[in-house]
């Protein structure tokens, strides 16, 4: 009986932070990738001139910010393997404004360097760490092999940033920049910005995070349904082993509940000392079920990563504690729902039952 509850409540405990941390994990996507790392609301492609554009946009006063780049999408290519992806080419005083990147330690790293920073998620495809030779594509189609200075976390799409230096070394191509990448100012509504860019007859195509992130808060949203089936599920596996092990507990020690009850126990006091280890227990295994909840939900995370999305594999601090708390207050409900199989015990009949 021990084993049971132990294994049948953890069980209860694990699936409630699992349900928790997919919701905490797909939502702190949002927060990381564009808020802490991305540093600027869309990037804006010029028709002709970058400069005519950037005049045309400051005008209209809808911008705190407008940065130059080269953005082109290129192939990169390792171990027989090919992906496309977005390459990122500005100076350091550039990127740094635009990109607060993080190797997989979790330390910033320098746009300064003369190497390839590559995302995790080409690293991960094409099975490649630090140090290691990858295929490049110039703008202009040239293809040379670099080797990886850092690899960072970047958890949509996946791109390869170099300052401009370092590009112009390697390719020995001059850059023209083809990109505005805008941050609207604070008191502006994204939309409205957006809309401004559209409308201004310079631009030839436009791309703001403001669908994604709502795509992604959409998806956020939908999964409070996946948490309750998850909790439901769990307080289903609760009830079934407790009211299973209770009753089988009542069962076992119908004689001694009959032999309390003669002696003049109250009822509560009956029920306090036949479902008193059930509580223990259940506390017990409720804190057993948050690392088996951790692992399961790391699992979980790691199977659902598609090709241009990596999901962070994070649980919130007050999702352990709504973990436990909710699976210790519905076991307590089902010890209490059980009170009335104690209740029922006959002392007269009991007592006679082993004569």
């Amino acid at each position: 009986r021990f084993m049971m509850t132990l294994i049948g409540i953890a069980g209860c405990s694990a699936l409630m932070l699992t349900g928790f941390g997919i919701r905490d994990s797909i939502g702190s996507l949002i927060n990381l990738q564009y808020h802490k790392i991305i540093q600027f609301d869309g990037k804006i492609e010029a028709k002709d001139k970058l400069k005519d554009l950037q005049d045309s946009l400051a005008n209209t006063k809808y911008f705190s910010s407008m940065i130059e780049v080269l953005s082109y999408p290129t192939k990169v290519k390792a171990n027989d393997h090919e992906k496309i992806v977005e390459a990122y080419i500005a100076s350091d005083q550039s990127l740094r404004k635009l990109f607060k990147l993080t190797d997989m330690a979790n330390k910033k790293i320098s746009f300064g360097d003369q190497g390839l920073i590559v995302s995790r998620g080409i690293a991960k495809g094409l099975k490649l760490k630090e140090g290691d030779m990858i295929q490049v594509e110039s703008k202009k189609g040239q293809v040379i092999s670099l080797a990886i200075k850092h690899i960072v976390n970047y958890y949509t799409f996946n791109g390869i940033w170099l300052n401009d230096q370092a590009y112009q070394n390697y390719f020995k191509e001059d850059i023209t920049n083809n990109y505005l990448f805008v941050k609207a100012k604070k008191n502006v509504n994204i939309t409205q910005a957006e809309k401004v860019a559209i409308d201004n007859p310079n631009v030839d195509r436009i791309d703001f995070s403001r669908s994604l992130v709502n795509n992604f808060n959409q998806m956020k949203n939908g999964l409070n349904a996946i948490v309750w089936v998850l909790i439901f599920s769990s307080m289903v596996l609760a009830f079934v082993v407790l009211h299973n092990l209770i009753s089988l507990n009542i069962a076992e020690r119908v004689r001694e509940i009959a032999t309390l009850k003669v002696l003049g126990f109250r009822k509560s006091e009956i029920s306090r000392y036949i479902l008193q280890e059930n509580i223990l227990l259940t506390i017990i295994a409720a804190l057993l079920g948050l690392p088996l909840g951790v692992i399961l939900n790391a699992y979980i995370m790691q199977t659902i990563q598609v090709e241009n999305i990596i999901f962070p594999i994070m649980i919130h601090p007050l999702s352990y504690l709504y973990a436990f708390l909710l699976t210790f207050m519905f076991s307590s409900l089902v010890a209490i729902f059980m009170r009335k199989y104690i209740y029922r015990v006959k002392m007269v009949e009991s007592l006679k039952s082993l004569e």
